[in-house]
């Protein structure tokens, strides 16, 4: 589904963020990458997000080369994608149900179309009771679940997921985890930046280590290593 290819990337400011980046990811997989601050893992991501190019090498998704992709088609590559991030991202001028509709009007999707998916996706992430409440209102484990549920209402091929359970306790942790897992499930392909040890330990999924821009270990069922 996705693959990289001898990926070197460097910055503007000198600083060389992935080094010789062979990497192969199959449908349906749930990966956790994981490493240090400044390793490169979201480098990484923002590379099949296209918001980062490499210097050298190639990316591909499902058979399509996304680095040669025009900014005209980069928005309709993105449909494919989810991503949820640490801060949540929400818009607090706007309830729940829409925070997680405007992700489908972005992209022209009917009204009716919209009022069929949103509920769905909030029930998913069991947030049916707080559609019409606003972010202001929430506690940051169900301003992260609206984030995923604003990330998955389109149905993505893959969610990536940066720091998801950075700024929540440990118990929210696992919740966020759980409905991680579910949509994993179904079919999604995850990919989880994080430095939670003890979620890593836990879930048994395989894990890519990245340290100074390199792939130091990927091991499938593995562990959160003293490495990072």
């Amino acid at each position: 589904m996705i693959r990289f290819e001898n990926i070197y990337k460097k910055y503007d400011n000198g600083v060389v963020a992935l080094d010789g980046i062979d990497l192969n990811i199959k449908k349906g997989e749930f990966i956790f990458i994981v490493g240090a601050s400044g390793a490169g893992k979201s480098t990484l991501l923002k590379l099949l997000t296209r918001e980062e190019l490499p210097t050298r090498g190639n990316v591909f998704f499902e058979n399509t080369n996304i680095t040669k992709l025009s900014r005209r088609q980069v928005p309709f590559y993105r449909r494919k994608l989810g991503v949820v991030f640490q801060d949540f991202k929400l818009l607090n001028n706007k309830t729940v149900f829409e925070n997680v509709a405007y992700a489908l009007e972005i992209i022209g999707t009917n009204r009716n179309e919209i009022k069929r998916r949103v509920p769905i996706v909030l029930s998913l992430v069991n947030l049916n009771d707080r559609a019409n409440s606003y972010p202001t209102e929430l506690s940051g484990g169900e301003s992260q679940r609206v984030a995923i549920a604003r990330a998955v209402v389109n149905n993505p091929k893959l969610l990536m997921a940066d720091e998801p359970t950075g700024n929540l306790d440990i118990d929210t942790a696992f919740e966020i985890m759980e409905i991680l897992e579910n949509i994993n499930k179904k079919g999604t392909t995850i990919l989880m930046a994080t430095h939670a040890k003890n979620i890593v330990d836990q879930y048994n999924k395989r894990v890519i280590n990245i340290k100074n821009g390199q792939i130091i270990r990927d091991e499938i069922g593995g562990y959160y290593s003293e490495e990072v």
